[in-house]
């Protein structure tokens, strides 16, 4: 009868499982089937004297591992259950307790693995806390019944404290602050708490950089927790950690490994090595005659002297009144002194609604560790914040210590040629006027000042005198300050009122001024070459152009390279008066400027008027009329405006007393 593949592949199968068995059977300790291996419960076992589980390992269920038991069938399709039991409580009768099947599991020949399959107890099961028994059976391939021996379990999730102290407290120490007097022999205490055991153990960190979770430090231990309940801190430890303020946090382990949450911090200060010393009163400048608004503007700082005995990590801790700041750290390369600047707003909230002088306490502390050395090294310095005339600071007063006050009028400029808050080239020379109304409440005696773009004016200066509130008053602008403070098309003008009685003063806003008075009229260029007379004649034609040589200023500070100058001569009949110019002389030539590497550098370039017989000997007309002038200007655009230059002017007399006519040119050679 012929054999199908099927069948051949069916056998192969079958004998392959056979001498599995057999292998197992050589391999494994001999099983008695009335007594079954109890399920090894080894990777879940915290304590086996009493059988305490690892709780964190409960959280998915408990996982039993089996072994193979055995005269395992060998025949196709023969079956055996194993099924697992959970029972709550121990009993020396184990018929007593009440199990529950919770995993179970059939293996059919030949589909038997290497090894049964952990069995599982759901981890519902595993809750409440307490004794628990576990025991499983197996059902063989002839409806034979057979048990392992029960194992006695203690199931405990519970952390440490117990859930009605989630968080333990911080560890206390006698001493928060450790110096070499103390660090080797550094204990803290943990807090008594609840649920607690003599197999606790304890995890703890020791650190100055502050994580942003106790769980981020670096922890030592677990070490047992003795029954005083105390951790000794490795001084070894502290000493690599350093000075500072240090953080110290812990977790508690019970028997089954459960931990606690983290503990909240604690704060110990740490200060090794020479302590600071030879501490200095503070100073502040400008104290001498009292502090005012002007300086506070300025800004108000408190110099301390550098103590001996410090440290990179040290803190200044500056008190300003009751006010303590922000500490500083002293740094790793301090100067002789150290500097702190006081805030604007401690200022005005420590000189309050204070009138007058007030006398206000400044004060410092080093710490290291963030704890105190050297005590409070403590001045006294008197402080007038008071606006004591006019109206009433806005409130909040948002902007303090700048005096402006927005209830102060701004007032108008008027320029000579009647511009409003204007000045323009007409204006040239002349004075302006400032218009304001009074303000109020205004009392006789009281002053105002006047400042142009920043320039304080003591001739307009004012004393009230009889004025009264909302009256208009006008003073003069002098030219001299409209010419110091040179064109702005954004300039500001502003009065300050006080009182002889007091060293603060209120401003008003701001006046824009658009200020273009000022006309640029940059320096005349020079001619190279003119005789001790200051003459130009035969003598200055330079070159084999025989140029009239015009040396033109450095033009940096308003013009770059590539910038155009307009460059222009003419000739004058005469030596006086204001005559038109000699037809045809006149040389107008754009020059565009380069760097200094150029032909015409920004800096400062030659330029020549040629050739002379058009533009300079026609000076000479005969004897009786051989005498002329030459002019030369320069001019360029600024900022949308046409600027000339100073004239320059000489007298031209291109003639000799060997010889009747104008200049030979090309002049005789020499014999």
């Amino acid at each position: 009868m012929a054999v199908s593949l099927k069948q051949v592949k069916a056998q192969q199968t079958r004998d392959d499982y056979r001498a599995l068995r057999a292998k197992r059977a050589r391999e494994q300790p001999r099983q008695v089937m009335a007594d079954l291996a109890p399920p090894d419960l080894t990777g879940s076992m915290a304590d086996p004297a009493d059988g305490t589980l690892k709780g964190p390992m409960l959280k998915g269920g408990l996982s039993a591992k089996l072994v193979w038991w055995d005269n395992l069938p060998d025949v196709d399709g023969d079956e055996e259950t194993v099924k697992l039991y959970w029972a709550k409580g121990h009993d020396p009768d184990d018929s007593s307790l009440p199990y529950k099947e919770v995993d179970s599991e059939t293996y059919t020949v030949p589909n038997y693995p290497a090894l049964p399959r952990d069995m599982k107890v759901p981890a519902d099961e595993l809750l409440p806390d307490g004794r628990y028994t576990l025991k499983y059976s197996v059902m063989d391939y002839k409806g034979d019944v057979f048990w392992s021996t029960p194992v006695q379990v203690i199931c405990d999730q519970t952390a440490p404290r117990g859930p009605t102290q989630p968080e333990p407290d911080a560890m206390t120490f006698p001493n928060t602050v450790i110096t070499d007097a103390n660090v080797d022999s550094v204990v803290g205490t943990i807090p008594p708490y609840v649920v607690h055991n003599d197999a606790d153990t304890v995890i703890y960190g020791w650190e100055r950089v502050l994580p942003p979770t106790p769980e981020d430090l670096p922890y030592k231990g677990p070490v047992p927790v003795p029954p005083l309940q105390t951790v000794t801190f490795d001084a070894d430890h502290i000493k690599a950690v350093g000075d500072g303020n240090c953080f110290v946090s812990y977790a508690l382990f019970d028997k089954a490994l459960n931990r606690s949450s983290f503990a909240a911090y604690a704060r110990v200060h740490v200060a090794l090595g020479a302590l600071p010393a030879n501490l200095h009163l503070p100073e502040v400048p400008l104290s001498e005659d009292g502090l005012d608004i002007e300086d506070a503007i300025a800004g108000i700082w408190v110099l301390i002297a550098l103590y001996d005995n410090w440290k990179p990590r040290d803190e200044i801790e500056v008190t300003w009144g009751d006010t303590v700041l922000e500490a500083f750290p002293v740094g790793p390369t301090p100067g002789a002194e150290l500097k702190f600047p006081m805030p604007a707003a401690t200022l005005q909230k420590e000189y309050g609604d204070a009138t007058g002088d007030k006398k206000t306490n400044v004060s410092y502390r080093v710490l290291r560790g963030g704890a105190p050395f050297g005590g409070v090294q403590a001045i006294q310095v008197d402080v007038n914040f008071e606006f004591k005339v006019g109206p009433p600071r806005p409130l909040p007063d948002i902007d303090w210590p700048n005096p402006v006050n927005p209830d102060l009028d701004q007032g108008t400029v008027t320029s000579f040629s009647k511009e409003v808050n204007k000045l323009v080239p007409a204006d040239e020379g002349k004075d302006a006027e400032f218009t304001f109304k009074l303000y109020g409440p205004v009392n006789d005696g009281e002053t105002i000042k006047f400042y142009w773009a920043g320039i304080h004016m003591p001739e307009a200066d004012k004393t009230v005198d009889g004025e009264s509130e909302g009256e208009e008053i006008t003073v003069t602008v002098l030219w001299k300050y409209i010419l110091q403070a040179n064109n702005d098309p954004n300039l500001k003008m502003y009065y300050r009122i006080g009182s002889p009685d007091s060293p603060n003063e209120q401003q008003s806003p701001d006046r824009s001024v658009n200020a273009n008075a000022v006309v640029l009229r940059p320096e005349a260029a020079k001619f190279n070459k003119v005789n001790g007379a200051g003459w130009l004649t035969c003598p200055s034609l330079e070159g084999p152009d025989h140029a009239i040589v015009v040396n033109v200023p450095d033009l940096s500070q308003w013009l770059e390279p590539g910038d155009t100058v307009n460059m222009k001569w003419w000739a004058l009949p005469g030596r006086t008066g204001d005559p038109a110019p000699i037809p045809g002389t006149t040389l107008d030539a754009p020059i565009t400027l380069t760097d200094d590497n150029g032909a015409f550098p920004v800096t400062g370039f030659q330029w020549r008027v040629a050739p002379p017989q058009t533009y300079v000997l026609p000076t000479y007309v005969d004897e009786n009329d051989k005498d002329g002038r030459g002019r030369v200007t320069y001019n360029f655009t600024l900022n949308g405006v046409s600027v000339t230059s100073n004239v320059l002017q000489a007298n031209v007399g291109m003639h000799e007393a060997t010889q009747p006519g104008t200049c030979p040119l090309p002049p005789p050679r020499a014999k």
